[in-house]
């Protein structure tokens, strides 16, 4: 089984259907934050600041909004995955510390690793997961030690210039990355721009070995050669019509399935454990490979005739982007590397939108947005009812999750 990282189950990490078909069932989790007194707290904040003349950044004010997104953005994707949930896709809630002591805590090997800060400015990041995880920080846990004047007085603190902001804003993300840290599961990363971030953090924070063994390349790279050739076929469930075609062929071309599978693991073998490492010498074998071998597997699973499959396999999977990239994952190259190399230096949208003199002007929430957070808590509500509605009993946890996951 998977497990879907870093986020909550949005449109930006919906499967792909190699994943579905390779790993069978795939585990996402939920927003964060579904206790009733850290909804209310969050909800009311505004009008408290607005009722006591409390001036924030206009982003706080904005993060308010944009909490109550991930909700909806769940809601929207569990109707897409309806027709894999019974077989394929599990959903959970997590429960993990967010105090002010674990957070201090990444503060501080955010000072002593500038690289990782580095990382997080690389990363893509999406506002309502970095707006929920913010608030369930401050709005909850502060919130409950010290009400909303110490809560004030704490984004204030952290809010007194930009880069004192993106701080804490990575520390509560990287914070939930604890999560993922020492466990046997394999994470799936669909936001690629988080591979510098979970490839410095994790063995920061773990004593776990990382690609270090034949066994684990050759694995990793049987499962990005069959992920490349279905691609271009299948691509990612994006649409209830997508699930259900999904989820017909993992029921009904399993032996197909397998089939490839064990294909593109008798190719990585070969390429993977060749003598020479020389690129170049791998990169002729695995072309020949997926030349001669992948077409007969292929065929058999889309059901058509091989000089169909073989031109779209020419087309596509032989492109030379494609297969160094293939080449990239043998010589030890794994995603965090491949990723840091692509994104270094360069500060994400979101990041920039952070960073923005607009939004650090600080001013009284507006009336706008009281009426407007009063009906987003009613939404939430509804939201959540929904959400509980999910059965425990689709869910079994792999038993080293069990313990930081409520399951829904």
């Amino acid at each position: 089984m998977l497990v879907v990282a870093p986020g909550y189950l949005n449109e930006r990490c919906l499967p792909y259907a190699s994943d579905i078909f390779y790993h069978k069932r795939l585990l996402y989790f939920l927003p964060t934050g579904f206790h009733p007194l850290e909804l209310h707290s969050i909800s009311v904040f505004p009008q408290y600041c607005y009722g006591r003349s409390v001036t924030m950044p206009t982003l706080i004010w904005e993060m308010c909004n944009l909490y109550f997104e991930n909700s909806k953005r769940a809601v929207v994707c569990l109707e897409i995955l309806e027709p894999l949930r019974k077989q394929h896709i599990l959903v959970a809630t997590t429960s993990y510390p967010r105090d002010r002591t674990a957070i201090e805590l990444v503060l501080t090997m955010l000072r002593n690793h500038p690289e990782l800060l580095s990382a997080f400015f690389a990363t893509d990041l999406d506002l309502p997961f970095a707006s929920r995880e913010l608030l369930s920080h401050v709005l909850f846990e502060i919130f409950l030690d010290e009400g909303y004047q110490g809560s004030i007085k704490y984004l204030r603190d952290h809010a007194n210039s930009p880069d004192s902001f993106l701080r804490l804003v990575a520390a509560v993300i990287l914070n939930r990355l604890k999560i993922f840290a020492g466990r046997e599961t394999n994470l799936v990363v669909y936001e690629h721009s988080w591979y510098p971030v979970i490839g410095t953090f994790l063995p920061l924070i773990s004593e776990g070995r990382f690609w270090q063994d034949d066994a684990s390349r050759v694995e990793h790279f049987r499962y990005k050669l069959f992920e490349t050739v279905l691609l271009p076929i299948f691509g990612r469930c994006d649409s209830k019509e997508k699930s259900q075609l999904v989820a017909k062929t993992a029921r009904k071309r399993s032996q197909a399935i397998d089939g490839l599978k064990e294909e593109c693991g008798t190719i990585a073998r070969e390429v993977v454990l060749l003598p020479s490492n020389s690129p170049e010498l791998q990169q002729r074998v695995l072309v020949e490979a997926i030349k001669t071998r992948i077409g007969e597997p292929l065929a058999n699973l889309i059901r058509k005739p091989q000089r169909d499959v073989f031109n779209l396999i020419r087309d596509f999977t032989l492109d030379s982007t494609v297969i160094g990239g293939l080449i990239a994952a043998i010589q030890g190259a794994t995603g965090s590397v491949v990723g840091l190399a692509a994104t270094a230096g360069a500060l994400s949208t979101g990041i920039k939108y952070l960073l923005s003199e607009g939004q650090n002007r600080e001013e009284r929430p507006s009336e706008l947005l009281l009426d407007g957070m009063q009906k987003a808590s009613l939404a939430e509500e509804t939201v959540q009812k929904h959400l509980r509605a999910v059965s425990i009993k689709d869910l079994q946890l792999p038993e080293d999750w069990e313990q930081i996951g409520a399951a829904t």
